[in-house]
């Protein structure tokens, strides 16, 4: 009790407690520092098993050392079961080189961020990861967040730009072969850019159309890349065994072939109702052609099918209209015939016989004399008009030796002057001498009769596969084929062989008629 009562200084007692004070605080301070840190590392345990992100310690054996539990349920595995495999063994065999290449960098001290690759599951499926990892001394300090919805979205996304993609590019190409069939482009030709277009929308598939027939023979008609099938194109052979385009040819149906050597499909093409041909589009690739290269190859069959028919229609239209051409003509041809053999070959002998008769008549009797001499007269302009008609029926074109007598002889007929220009092999096809003698004779008629021409040129002249007629007037011009059949009829004419008439007749400036006609014509 005594050091209580102990008498201490003033100044000695200010800074004993000081030291007093500054002794409890440290105390205060290192018990506060111990709990603090206690607390965060049971924070910290807390907060690596809670986590919903995947969160790993791995060390440089590429073994994981600790991971939380967020792995077990984004992959199925155990914790147990992650420790006892090397890291690598979970990663998809396709991102491992990507995955040792960032495993890399780490191992030379530098982090890795937002890398993605798949780990896949206990089940067989795959999920996306993306990592953020760190090296730290020996070991590697690694958060993953799973992207897997993420990128199945991206995916989709890249799938719907790639079908849009591939949906304009094939508008594109069927607006381009539509585009030929209604300019009037030549079945080949339109095959031939159906068999481009396919190669080009398809990925640089082989590509090639056939043609088959009744006795079943089938023939390539067109193929932008290497023959398919072995078929050199204009070669025709047996449609035969359980090649793609027999399957087509024996069903009409769709055919396909997918074997691990190569894929095959083939779309019939169908015209009017029957099957024509079929496409076939193939690869070498072990994948299979996409399911819908039928759908996509069936729209060119489609247009191709109408190219064909409006082709076939029009060969049919010039067909029979050459027949009706050819018909009218051997009427005309019989008519003169019939006119020359018979009703003038009659009127001729009347008029002999009545000459005779009027020669042998008294002398007396003048009046009869003179009455039969009117006969005769009369009966010989009879069989003169007869002799016009026949030669306007049908022209005496192979008797007169060919086009260019006739057409001399209509120059002479003409009411005006007719300047010729004749350069003519010696004998063209009759329908092709009807067709350009008619042109010329309605040209010349119309001359004289409506333009008030004072003059006309005509140029006629063989080519080796065409011939060339032109007629051009000086008159009034404005000739109008609409308002009278003699123009139609002569176009007609013309077209029925496949050639071409033009009409070029200008208020005041004449009129010009420019025909080319075939000279292999129907």
């Amino acid at each position: 009790m005594d050091i209580f009562r102990t008498r201490i200084a003033p100044g000695k007692t200010v800074g004993l407690l000081g030291r007093l004070t500054e002794l409890l605080r440290s105390t205060r301070d290192r018990k506060s520092s111990h709990h603090a840190s206690a607390v965060g590392v049971d924070d910290l345990e807390k907060f690596f098993d809670l986590s919903s992100d995947l969160l790993c310690i791995g060390g440089i054996d590429g073994f994981c050392k600790r991971v939380n539990p967020a792995f077990e349920k984004a992959l199925g595995y155990t914790s147990q079961e992650m420790l006892k495999r090397p890291f690598l063994d979970l990663v998809h065999p396709a991102d491992r080189a990507r995955t040792i290449e960032a495993l890399d960098d780490l191992a030379r001290g530098l982090p890795v961020a937002q890398f993605e690759s798949r780990l896949v599951c206990k089940d067989g499926s795959a999920r996306w990861i993306e990592w953020n990892t760190v090296p730290a001394r020996d070991s590697l300090y690694a958060a993953g967040r799973d992207v897997t919805e993420r990128r199945v979205a991206q995916q989709m996304i890249e799938a719907s730009h790639a079908e849009l993609r591939a949906l304009v590019e094939q508008q594109a190409a069927l607006r381009r072969v539509a585009t030929l069939i209604a300019h009037g482009t030549s079945p080949s030709d339109v095959c031939a850019s159906v068999a481009a277009e396919l190669t080009r929308i398809l990925g640089n598939r082989s590509t090639g159309l056939y043609c088959f027939s009744s006795d079943g023979m089938s023939m390539l008609v067109a193929s932008n890349t290497e023959p398919v099938g072995g078929s050199a194109q204009g070669a025709p052979h047996p449609v035969d065994g359980e090649s793609i385009a027999a399957r087509v040819f024996r069903t009409g149906h769709c055919a396909r072939i997918d074997s691990a050597q190569n894929s095959e499909v083939a779309v019939p093409i169908v015209v009017d109702g029957n099957l024509w041909g079929s496409a076939v589009v193939g690869s070498t690739s072990p994948d299979p052609l996409p399911p819908d290269t039928e759908a996509r190859v069936g729209d060119f069959t489609d247009l191709l099918a109408t190219a064909i028919a409006n082709a076939q229609a029009h060969t049919q239209l010039t067909a029979s209209r050459a027949r009706i051409v050819a018909a009218a003509d051997d009427a005309r041809h019989r008519l003169e015939r019939d006119l020359h053999d018979g009703a003038q070959q009659r009127l001729v002998s009347l008029g002999l016989a009545l000459r005779s008769a009027e020669a042998s008549a008294d002398t007396e009797p003048a009046a009869l004399k003179e009455q039969i001499s009117d006969i005769v007269a009369g009966l010989n302009d009879v069989s003169a008009d007869l002799r016009e008609i026949s030669r306007g029926i049908y022209p005496a074109i192979r008797s007169k030796g060919g086009l260019g007598p006739a057409l001399k002889a209509l120059a002479r007929r003409s009411a005006i002057p007719v300047d010729l220009d004749l350069h003519l092999e010696p004998r063209v096809p009759e329908s092709t001498e009807v067709a350009a003698y008619y042109v010329a004779a309605e040209a010349l008629t119309n001359a004289a009769k409506h333009a008030r021409a004072s003059g006309v040129h005509l140029q006629a002249r063989t080519t080796g596969t065409h011939l060339e007629l032109s007629v051009r007037d000086d008159g009034s011009g404005g000739a109008d084929p609409a308002k009278g059949s003699g123009l139609t009829g002569i176009r007609d004419r013309v077209e029925a062989l496949g050639g071409q008439l033009e009409i070029i007749s200008r208020a005041g400036s004449g009129t010009a008629l420019l025909a080319d006609i075939p000279m292999d014509a129907p």
